[in-house]
Order: C-alpha cells, then structure tokens, then sequence
C-alpha cells in the first residue's frame, strides 16, 4: 500500500507515493482455475468475473467453461453481476423451483425485476440449457432493470439466420450486436436456438458490463 505525501523541498513541492504497510491480495488465497486452456478468448473475463463473485467454478479449481450453462445458473450470474440483490421466495409461483435451493432468491429477484420469465406459466425451466437468444433477451431486460443503457459500438449489425431469431428475443440480440457484446458463430450467424456454453455467458454479460451507462 502507498500513500500520497506532500514534502517541500526549497521552493519547491514535491509529492512522493510513500510505503506505508503490506496489504494482502485477495488473489493471493484464491485457486486458479486449471481449465481454462481451450477458452483463451474467455480466460481474462471469467477470472475477472471470478474475482468480483459474480460467477463461481463447478469447483474451485474447475470452471467447466464447455459445459453448457442452464436457466438458474445464467440468472443468478446476472442478478450478482448487476446487483439485483435477492428477495424472499414466498411469492415464488414456478412449480419446478424449490424454494429451498441455492438459486431460488435469484430467480425471486429477477423474475421481480421483469429480467427473467418462465418457459410456461407456471415452470421456470429449472435444469433446462439456456439458448443464445434467452440469454441476449435476459441482459437486454437487466440492463433496463438497472436502470442503464447500452452503448452502440457500430450502426449495423446483421446475421445471415436472423429469421431464425424469435421475434422476443430480436431487438435485444440486434442491439446487443452493435454494442459488440455478441459476435456470430461463423458465416454471420448467430445460431439463437444453440446453447450458451458457461464461457460464452460469462464473456456476453463481462463484456455488457463495460458497455452501458
């Protein structure tokens, strides 16, 4: 740790960064995650996102970043990550989420906040894979949560399968193209009914992170 210091010296004035004490890394105690070799391209934002407790490995030195990342994992990423906090799950009325799991409060919270909404009227999808396309209705919804906005990067933005893009979710993956915070997955397209790897997640809602305002 270093603290700034006013000294004079003659007429002149001088400011010195002087040593003060040793201040401990939160790193330091932190495991590494030893699975990253195979994502370069997402390696910085998951260890970042790590860092800040927005998002958590299958252990502590596991991020599991091919495996595909399901419904609650995805929401309980955003509702950290944009500070939704949790509430009570009471009034939860989704029949497959047990009031009593670890993401509960999450999907209480964003389904209070409009971020999140069931594949039925009364089923969240619990366990299920989440899709590229949810995933950029969902961040698209907690930006407006927090009251935010994104920052358009370029003034066009296309995929060659966008008719394959359901009508909910278009909007939001347009916009979120421009703002860079989604790429294709080759020959322009962005494949929306494909299931969001725990990599690709990460990145979409790092790189969201650092481009609103």
């Amino acid at each position: 740790k270093y603290e700034s210091e006013v000294i004079p010296v003659s007429n002149e004035i001088y400011r010195y960064e002087v040593f003060v004490e040793d201040i401990e890394d939160p790193l330091d105690d932190m495991p590494m995650f030893d699975d990253l070799d195979s994502v370069v391209w997402a390696r910085s934002s998951i260890l970042d996102m790590r860092y800040h407790g927005y998002v958590n490995g299958k252990s502590d030195t596991k991020f599991a970043p091919n495996d595909n990342i399901t419904r609650e994992e995805f929401t309980a990423i955003l509702v950290r990550a944009f500070g939704l906090g949790t509430v009570s799950v009471d009034t939860l009325e989704f029949a497959d989420v047990d009031k009593s799991a670890w993401y509960a409060p999450y999907i209480a919270s964003a389904k209070n906040w409009g971020v999140v909404n069931g594949v039925s009227d009364n089923s969240f999808g619990v366990g299920q894979n989440i899709t590229r396309e949810q995933i950029a209705a969902m961040l698209q919804r907690v930006v407006d949560a927090a009251g935010k906005a994104i920052i358009p990067q370029k003034t066009l933005a296309a995929f060659t399968d966008s008719s394959y893009i359901s009508a909910y979710a278009y909007p939001a993956v347009i916009e979120l193209a421009k703002a860079n915070v989604i790429n294709g997955m080759g020959k322009d397209e962005f494949a929306p009914k494909k299931h969001a790897t725990r990599a690709e997640a990460v990145v979409m809602t790092s790189r969201l992170l650092k481009n609103i305002k």
